[in-house]
């Protein structure tokens, strides 16, 4: 009778061990970019919270919103292509400490030009918006009734519906 002394893996056998460790791999990952997404929106929050914040400063100050020519942003998809300076009243009075923020897709390159926070106001009224974001995990009364799958922000209530 002849006994088999050798030890080891059949190919089978490691086959499967590599496409286990390749499906738990993928659901990290998958997991790791909805994190960055939420992140992301997050962050957007905060800083768009702080413009509005500033915007209706300025109001109380002014008894006006700062107005716009037509609709703009750090990048020129909207019209006008401010940078840093996207409602130049607000940075020109001290709301701001020289420069608004920027959507964190865009890190300042605008390769994103449709992925951005944009500003309108007539001065009586105003609608500041995350335009495009990537993920609608924001609370239901800051999505735009106007563009309720792709933008969300703050506005005024005659703004609710149109602007």
């Amino acid at each position: 009778m002849k006994t088999n002394t050798q030890q080891g893996f059949t190919l089978i056998e490691l086959l499967i061990v590599i496409a286990i460790i390749g499906i738990l791999a993928s659901v990290v990952l998958v997991s790791l970019s909805s994190g960055r997404v939420k992140a992301r929106t997050a962050k957007s929050m905060a800083q768009l919270k702080a413009v509005n914040t500033a915007i209706e400063s300025y109001y109380a100050l002014n008894g006006s919103y700062p107005v716009s020519n037509g609709w703009q942003g750090y990048c020129s998809a909207w019209g006008a292509s401010l940078g840093d300076n996207w409602i130049p009243e607000l940075t020109t009075i001290g709301f701001t400490n020289g420069s608004l923020p920027i959507d964190p897709r865009n890190n300042g390159s605008c390769w994103n030009n449709g992925g951005q926070y944009i500003y309108w106001s007539n001065g009586v009224d105003y609608k500041l918006l995350s335009h495009s974001p990537e993920s609608m995990q924001v609370p239901n009364n800051l999505t735009d009734p106007c563009r309720p799958t792709w933008a969300w922000g703050w506005w005024t209530p005659a703004c609710a519906s149109g602007c």
